[in-house]
């Protein structure tokens, strides 16, 4: 799943989805959302069937990668772009346009000189095979009423199943007494397993939920 910011558009929202429930509501003053406030806010992204299908089998290739390498603790970036500002999305955040070849850093500092020298040795998403797909990374999913544009990626996937993970994994399966699952930090291949199911109520009807946590 391509980087999320490489597109010229405003961020509406952002959320930060793990999968679980457990403590994951952020701040009214916080620009990026986590799972509780998506579902309240939006229940679902109602793309349409050809869609959801294609980006849930992407999301299911990512994640199996991860799953091979025992990453854990990774979340979905999804981010809003609201075509009509209302009460869901009441204000967009400060944000800069990102896109491959066209960074703001000046092109004569050394940081814009190895910039611009990976962007030519790299495919540009405009000219990248799509492999059959109806959508392209780099211009985002329109819901299937139009107003909203999405843009995903996975972030945060260099946490280990390591001994520290375990570690926490134990704990909260004993403070839990036996109701680890409900934890952002579970084993892998639950994690996994957790986050592929999470990602079909993500791309689904726009049904809210009120969670209380």
């Amino acid at each position: 799943m391509r980087n999320a910011t490489q597109h010229r558009y405003p961020i509406a929202k952002s959320f930060d989805l793990k999968g679980s429930t457990r403590n994951r509501r952020s701040k009214p003053d916080d620009p990026v959302g986590k799972d509780v406030n998506f579902l309240e806010e939006f229940g679902g992204l109602n793309l349409s069937p050809q869609l959801a299908s294609e980006l849930l089998q992407t999301h299911h290739q990512d994640v199996e990668i991860l799953r091979q390498h025992e990453v854990m603790d990774y979340s979905l970036l999804v981010q809003v772009h609201d075509r009509e500002p209302s009460a869901v999305c009441p204000k967009p955040y400060p944000s800069v346009p990102v896109r491959m070849g066209h960074s703001p850093v000046p092109q004569d500092s050394p940081w814009g000189v190895r910039v611009a020298t990976a962007s030519a040795s790299s495919q540009h998403p405009n000219t990248a095979p799509t492999g059959g797909v109806q959508w392209r990374a780099y211009d985002g999913i329109t819901s299937a009423d139009g107003r909203f544009l999405y843009t995903f990626a996975l972030i945060d996937i260099l946490v280990p199943y390591a001994w520290w993970s375990k570690a926490q994994v134990l704990k909260n399966e004993i403070q839990s007494c036996g109701r680890s699952e409900e934890f952002s930090r579970i084993q892998f291949d639950d994690y996994a397993d957790r986050q592929i199911g999470f990602m079909k109520r993500v791309v689904g009807p726009p049904v809210r939920e009120k969670v209380d946590n």
